[in-house]
């Protein structure tokens, strides 16, 4: 059963990142808007002001992401170049957590990408997230597997990459 409630659907992701707030570094406000053709979901990275949007729509059975824009501050990365990746990876693995929920609260077992070929550079560092990736013309079509084993898949990759950006904040702190 498929359940395409966005209420229920930004209640869902709220209290997702809520209940997990020692798994992050920093912390998150979500807002939404409806669209005829879908949901905008905006996470509002509170220390950074970095944002993400997230807009998805649903066609029959089949949710696709339309956009995943990331909005960052330049200054936090002439600042501190390790603060600025760390918060970047944060907000996206976030976003893909969220995708995942989403997923989960629809009963998908995958959900498409069809981005700006721009937009899907910022998964060059998640690319094996993916199944698969595709461009025809200026549009990325990504395909992110959401089913439990790609969940487990996601959950032991991300506490790699986390690890490793974490030692790589800690190298350019302790060098200052």
């Amino acid at each position: 059963m498929t359940i395409w409630n966005k209420k229920t659907i930004v209640e869902s992701v709220k209290d997702h990142l809520n209940t997990r707030p020692q798994e992050q570094i920093f912390s998150y406000e979500v807002s939404d808007s409806s669209t005829p053709h879908g949901l905008n979901l905006i996470l509002l990275q509170k220390e950074t002001d970095f944002s993400l949007s997230l807009a998805i729509s649903k066609n029959e059975d089949q949710l696709t992401i339309k956009s995943f824009t990331l909005n960052s501050r330049l200054q936090l990365g002439e600042a501190s170049l390790a603060l600025f990746d760390t918060a970047m990876v944060e907000i996206a693995l976030q976003g893909l957590e969220i995708i995942f929920q989403i997923a989960h609260l629809n009963a998908d077992s995958h959900i498409s990408f069809i981005l700006p070929k721009e937009e899907a550079e910022h998964f060059s560092a998640f690319h094996s997230f993916f199944h698969s990736i595709t461009y025809q013309g200026n549009q990325a079509h990504l395909t992110f597997p959401t089913d439990k084993a790609a969940y487990a898949i996601f959950v032991e990759q991300t506490e790699v990459l986390t690890k490793k950006n974490s030692h790589r904040s800690m190298d350019a702190t302790t060098r200052r």
